[in-house]
């Protein structure tokens, strides 16, 4: 009730709370926290991105350091709160304007590098991914560049299912915001790589396969009229 009560008053009187506002802040990260209530985590949630969209927070660097710093300790339901928190307010372009270039790298490099010794569940894999794309369009094209290199690398080198599962739909969130990031070569290594893996990447391999046939081919990519495995592949998933 209390969480509740916190949104209704900054939606009907925000400048009246201007005083009060770091408090608030705090309560809501707290109860975002909340192992067991899933309709506090829910209004909490709600309730910081009202105070963000209301300007009521000038430094939203703080709370990304929230939502991260126990992302990896948390209870599996918190981690996903959080990664959601993080997406809505990734989408909002006035709010990150206050982001720190510093914190939108510390953050990238979070989800595509820390993040991979502590994946968990497929729940947890989908939503740290769109987290990872949608901040990704907040970096510079050679940040991207180099985060499409440390997943193609990760993909590479890892035996875990879970990792190959999260740096597919990672690497899919990429192809689909920003595929002019993606040369020619990283459209190849990234088709060979589902290839060698299909097994591994059934649930996800076909959809990223999609998306590199689909946007590659409106870019014309070249090395599509080139890969003779590829046509074999898109007569059973297309």
């Amino acid at each position: 009730a209390m969480l509740t009560t916190l949104c209704i008053l900054i939606q009907k009187a925000p400048l009246h709370l201007k005083a009060v506002a770091k408090p608030i802040q705090t309560t809501f990260i707290k109860s975002l926290h909340d192992e067991i209530n899933d309709s506090a985590r829910i209004q909490a949630s709600k309730g910081l991105i009202m105070l963000l969209t209301n300007n009521l927070v000038r430094r939203v660097d703080p709370i990304i350091n929230d939502l991260l710093s126990d992302l990896l300790l948390k209870h599996q339901n918190v981690a996903i709160s959080c990664l959601q928190t993080l997406q809505r307010i990734f989408s909002l372009d006035k709010v990150m304007e206050k982001v720190s270039n510093e914190k939108i790298a510390e953050t990238t490099i979070f989800l595509h590098h820390d993040l991979l010794d502590n994946i968990s569940d497929s729940t947890f894999i989908t939503h740290a991914a769109k987290t990872l794309g949608s901040i990704i369009p907040y970096n510079t094209e050679e940040e991207i560049s180099q985060v499409i290199q440390s997943l193609l690398t990760s993909l590479s080198k890892t035996l875990d299912v879970k990792v190959k599962m999260y740096t597919i739909q990672a690497l899919t969130q990429l192809l689909q915001q920003q595929i002019d990031c993606f040369t020619n070569s990283d459209l190849s290594q990234y088709t060979q790589l589902l290839k060698d893996n299909w097994s591994d990447t059934l649930i996800n391999g076909p959809i990223a396969l999609k998306y590199i046939i689909i946007e590659a081919s409106a870019k014309n990519c070249q090395y599509i009229q080139h890969d003779l495995y590829l046509s074999i592949l898109c007569q059973d998933i297309l």
